[in-house]
C-alpha cells in the first residue's frame, strides 16, 4: 500500500509540475590543418583551432578563438550545419561542418585575400 502511494505521489507531480525547457548544447572542437588560397594548397605550420558553441533550442551560436568571441549567424540543414560570421566591414568567413563524420571547411571571402581552410570538428 505504501509503495503504491509513492508510485501515485511521484506519477501526480510529474504530470502536474511545470514542464522545465532544457536547451541542446553541442560544442564544435575544430581543428584545421590545411588552406588552400590563390597561391594552391598548404599546410598550417601550427594548426588553426577554435571553438564553436551552440544552443540549437534557440538556434544561436558563437565562436570562441585565443583572441576573440563573436557571434555567429546559424544554418542547420539535415546533414550539414554552417555558422556565419559577418564582419562591419563585409568580410564573411563561413565554417561548414558534415555532421555525419564532422569533417570541415571554412571559407574565408576576405577582400583581397580569399581562402578556404579543412579539418575536423569533434563535436560534444
Amino acid at each position: 500500500m505504501k509503495s503504491e502511494l509513492i508510485t501515485l505521489a511521484s506519477l501526480l507531480l510529474l504530470v502536474f509540475s511545470p514542464k522545465i525547457a532544457y536547451a541542446e548544447l553541442l560544442t564544435f572542437e575544430c581543428v584545421f590543418t590545411e588552406y588552400s588560397d590563390e597561391r594552391g594548397k598548404h599546410n598550417y605550420s601550427k594548426a588553426h583551432t577554435f571553438k564553436i558553441f551552440w544552443d540549437k533550442a534557440i538556434n544561436k551560436a558563437s565562436q570562441q578563438t585565443k583572441y576573440k568571441s563573436v557571434n555567429l549567424r546559424v544554418a542547420d540543414g539535415q546533414d550539414m550545419v554552417s555558422f556565419i560570421d559577418t564582419a562591419s566591414n563585409g568580410d564573411v568567413v563561413v565554417t561548414s561542418i558534415y555532421k555525419i563524420k564532422a569533417m570541415a571547411v571554412q571559407s574565408r571571402n576576405v577582400f583581397a585575400f580569399p581562402s578556404q581552410a579543412y579539418g575536423q570538428c569533434a563535436i560534444d
